[in-house]
């Protein structure tokens, strides 16, 4: 598995505060929806002492729509420190490990109708069946089996945000770090019930014409920079993953207010979370408006 591949398998996949910073100026926050549309947001505030910005990216996207235009670059180019939604990936053998069922297979997920049709689409999409079926792919978690069939509907020809920003950032021997971990955002599936596992993986595999109705929305979202219109469009599609809005959405962001606020007094930082995580009530940039920061829209 190289690098690449592994982060984008992981994308789709989730203190210290200063009492100068406490204070809330809520007559500050936007209202819901915001009229701007930007994907770049320069964050100012009373403790941020140089320019820092927060960024909307999209875990996979096709290398045709994918966009990376010079005020990108230059914002990451400028800063000390990238921040992430995840920053140092775990090597193969223990990503592998993360990503294994112990003492359970995906029967203990699937009902036999449900297997037999990820085992025809397995075997349609991949040509694995039989034994090498039942000790690969049978014994993966689900967010596996999920992340894998949504790279295979993308295709190869895909590129990434994180890991472009990530190069930039190596380049000019900036410091990498993360809001989370890869366990932290494993778990968040794994403490979905066994049932909603595997209504993701049957959504997963099924290529029908609404799904890529949805993908299609998205990505015209985000190709708009219109991140209360994509959160919108996230939140209001029945599926598991909104069913559980609060755990993958909102609880993570509240939890990262504090460490975003404590980097942002540090030095200069750049932080690169899903688009879906900016735009909404209980969004990224509402919540750091409430603590007090003003930030400005930067269009691309």
């Amino acid at each position: 598995m190289t690098k690449s591949s592994t982060y984008r398998l992981l994308m789709l996949l989730l203190f210290f505060i200063s009492a100068e910073q406490t204070f809330s100026q809520t007559e500050n926050v936007r209202s819901y929806p915001m009229s701007e549309k930007a994907l770049l947001w320069q964050i100012e505030g009373p403790t941020v002492k140089n320019k820092c910005y927060l960024f909307g990216t999209m875990h996979i996207i096709s290398s045709e729509s994918f966009f990376f235009p010079k005020k990108l670059e230059k914002a990451i180019t400028k800063s000390e420190r990238l921040v992430m939604e995840i920053g140092n990936l775990p090597d193969q053998t223990e990503l592998l490990g993360l990503l294994t069922l112990e003492d359970e297979t995906l029967n203990d997920f699937l009902d036999k109708l449900q297997m037999d049709s990820l085992k025809i689409w397995v075997k349609s999409n991949m040509g694995f069946e039989g034994e090498i079926f039942n000790s690969i792919i049978a014994t993966m978690k689900p967010v596996a089996i999920v992340q894998m069939a949504t790279q295979l509907k993308f295709g190869d020809d895909l590129s990434s945000y994180e890991l472009s920003l990530q190069d930039i950032a190596l380049e000019n021997n900036q410091e990498i770090q993360g809001l989370e971990t890869v366990e932290k955002q494993l778990s968040l599936f794994d403490d979905l019930s066994k049932n909603d596992q595997a209504d993701l993986i049957m959504d997963a595999i099924r290529d029908d014409e609404r799904s890529q109705l949805i993908n299609n929305e998205l990505l015209e979202k985000y190709m708009a920079q219109d991140i209360d219109g994509l959160y919108q469009l996230v939140t209001k599609n029945d599926d598991v993953i909104m069913r559980q809005q609060t755990v993958f959405l909102n609880d993570r962001n509240l939890d990262w207010i504090p460490k975003i606020k404590f980097m942002l007094s540090e030095k200069k930082t750049f932080i690169a979370v899903g688009a879906g995580h900016l735009g909404g009530p209980q969004g990224v940039i509402r919540l750091l408006e409430k603590e007090g920061y003003t930030l400005t829209p930067i269009k691309l």
